[in-house]
């Protein structure tokens, strides 16, 4: 076929749909994508169409600035375990990003069950899917059990949201987007450590960090703060996600107690909220006999007094796992990438030197 002739194929099949796509065309007319781009990009220059991730679209009116209308080129599935504040600004940008480009996006909550994940997947992607963003329920003992490899074999291109996994034996792996707490964590601990504090803990249900040692990974960001390494102490909790049970919280401050820490570094934001109330109830107070420094900005305000926080920017996070998506869905062979976007520090008043002991 020649140009000429592609050309009024494309013309022809924008007449009764309004996107078509690099990929099928470049299969229908047995020639490379580079090609087919060759050939939108002419008709691009005559006017004729417009040229978007992945295809061309009908070309807008004059002057009107106008984008592809969402849905007019498919779906991309989102996963998160639960629907809070935390990922509602997420979801947000993510939606606006891929709107942007003609894509519909549609969401549904795990739970943080693994089965449920699978699930929901499948539904997914039986719906049309033709990309997930996945914020899976992982830790360490069930990424070495190989829980994570389902996600290898799934027929669409994914995106981890606040996740990451490690290439397994064959080189495999997904693309991600994800906070990177560890600097979170380091910043954290030099404005504790300028402060004068010796030992700190980070507070975490360990949910959230998956492919890597988390002790090991605290251990090293507080090492990086100038803390020794008997100073940096873990307390894990599974169960400190959504609304934890006061026994559950109870437990958890007797165990910042035992390790005769004066500084908290809370990675649950969730349970942020309850474990102030809890140190209260057992007559603490903040930040004279502990300092706190909490992972997310609008926990962070709703306390007195108001936390210190090193908050991811969730915003971010959502445009960038948007535009990977948006990449593999290119058809062109995205190369996996590993998106970590660093938080930042918020002083507040929750943070002062230790007491005298």
């Amino acid at each position: 076929m020649l140009s000429a002739q592609r050309r009024e194929h494309i013309l022809a099949a924008l007449e009764e749909q309004s996107f078509v796509s690099v990929t099928v065309l470049a299969e229908e007319f047995s020639v490379s994508r580079m090609t087919v781009r060759r050939d939108i990009a002419a008709l691009e220059a005559e006017g004729l169409v417009s040229a978007v991730r992945g295809g061309a679209t009908r070309r807008p009116p004059e002057g009107t600035g106008a984008t592809p209308a969402a849905g007019t080129r498919g779906g991309v599935g989102v996963i998160v375990p639960v629907a809070d504040y935390y990922y509602w600004p997420i979801l947000d940008a993510a939606r606006e990003t891929l709107s942007g480009q003609g894509f519909d996006m549609s969401v549904m909550v795990s739970g943080y069950d693994r089965e449920s994940e699978r699930r929901i997947a499948d539904q997914m992607l039986d719906s049309d899917a033709q990309c997930l963003i996945i914020a899976p329920t992982f830790d360490q003992e069930s990424i070495a059990g190989g829980d994570h490899e389902w996600l290898y074999g799934l027929p669409a291109p994914v995106v981890l949201l606040e996740r990451e996994l490690p290439a397994i034996r064959d080189g495999r792996t997904v693309s991600s987007v994800r906070t990177a707490y560890e600097t979170g964590w380091e910043r954290a601990g030099r404005e504790l450590r300028s402060l004068g504090h010796e030992r700190v803990a980070l507070v975490t249900h360990g949910l959230r960090q998956i492919g890597v040692d988390l002790d090991r990974v605290w251990e090293r960001a507080a090492e990086r703060a100038g803390f020794e390494r008997a100073g940096a102490v873990t307390v894990v909790d599974a169960r400190l996600t959504g609304s934890p049970a006061q026994g559950v919280l109870d437990e958890v401050i007797g165990r910042i107690r035992e390790a005769e820490v004066t500084a908290v570094v809370s990675h649950c934001d969730q349970a942020t909220l309850g474990l102030v109330h809890a140190m209260r109830r057992r007559g603490m107070s903040i930040p004279d006999d502990l300092s706190i420094v909490t992972n997310e900005d609008e926990v962070a305000q709703m306390t007195t007094p108001a936390l210190t926080s090193c908050s991811p920017g969730t915003h971010v996070i959502g445009r960038q796992a948007a535009r990977l998506a948006l990449d593999l869905l290119d058809g062109d062979g995205a190369p996996v990438q590993h998106v970590r976007v660093e938080p930042s520090l918020t002083k507040r008043s929750s943070c002062r030197p230790p007491a005298a002991r």
